[in-house]
C-alpha cells in the first residue's frame, strides 16, 4: 500500500468511527484498525512532508478535532447516566433502609 491509501483507509475507518460513537455502537475493533495503520504508516517510515500535505488534501487533521470533540460529548452523557444510576441506588438503598428499622409505637391513654 501506499501512503495515500493508507491515509484514506484511516480517514473511512475515522468516519466509520464517528458514526458508531453516534449510534452507541462498539467501537473497540474500529480504534484497534486506525492504531494499526498508524503503526503501519511509522513503520514505513514516510516522509513527513508528504503526510501532512495528503492529510490536509483529505482533511484529516479537521476529522480528528471532530472525532475528539464527539468523543468528548459521549463522555459527558455516560457520566451523567452513571451519576443518575448512583443517584437511584441511593434512593432506593435509603428508602428500604427505613423500612427495616423496627418501629416501636407508645400509647399513652
Amino acid at each position: 500500500m501506499n501512503l495515500n491509501e493508507y491515509l484514506e483507509e484511516y480517514r473511512t475507518l475515522t468516519l466509520d468511527l464517528m458514526d458508531k460513537i453516534r449510534e452507541d455502537g462498539e467501537i473497540d475493533i474500529l480504534i484497534e484498525k486506525r492504531e494499526d495503520i498508524l503503526k503501519s504508516i511509522n513503520n514505513i517510515n514516510f516522509d513527513k512532508e508528504e503526510i501532512k500535505k495528503i492529510g490536509d488534501s483529505l482533511k484529516l487533521l479537521e476529522l480528528e478535532e471532530e472525532l475528539e470533540i464527539l468523543a468528548k460529548k459521549e463522555k459527558v452523557k455516560v457520566k451523567k447516566e452513571i451519576e443518575n444510576l448512583k443517584k437511584i441506588k441511593q434512593a432506593n438503598t435509603n428508602y428500604n433502609s427505613i423500612e427495616n428499622k423496627s418501629r416501636v409505637f407508645n400509647k399513652t391513654i
